[in-house]
């Protein structure tokens, strides 16, 4: 080694003998409440970097459920042609559900064979499948009418 290293050398053993007589010099009662107080910066750190990461991850989701509240207020100003009695807002459901297989696939319902459903969510149901463009099909009486 050169004289030049061994010096920095010295010199930085010194620095960190000064370092450590000054922390055996602080009173017990300073040292434990800096401690805690770095405690607590740490843990107010991890806090915010989890709520940063949730946030990240959420994003996608804080997004479909923006466009989701768009789509049922606009669902809510329209005006749909759906029978005022729940009987015959039930014979239009089965008859959308009969014309179109596929229309089971787009509602989701607790009972999938949709014959317990409340008389409250017929409604409901009607004009999502009407907003998704579901029809009935014309049957062979009403093609022969036109």
């Amino acid at each position: 080694m050169s004289d030049r290293s061994r010096k920095y050398d010295d010199e930085l053993a010194g620095i960190m003998n000064a370092i450590a007589e000054s922390v055996l010099q602080i009173p017990e009662e300073e040292m434990r409440a800096e401690i805690a107080e770095e405690a607590s910066q740490a843990e107010e750190t991890r806090n915010l970097l989890l709520g940063t990461v949730k946030a990240y991850r959420q994003q996608h989701l804080l997004e479909a459920e923006r466009r989701y509240n768009e789509r049922i207020t606009l669902m809510q100003g329209k005006k749909y042609d759906i029978p005022e009695s729940v009987q015959e807002q039930r014979n239009l459901f089965f008859a959308l559900l009969a014309s179109n297989p596929t229309a089971h696939s787009l509602l989701t319902a607790q009972h999938r064979d949709f014959s317990d459903l409340p008389d409250d969510e017929i409604a409901s149901y009607l004009k999502q499948l009407m907003e998704l463009g579901v029809t009935v099909a014309p049957t062979d009486s009403e093609d022969e009418e036109k």
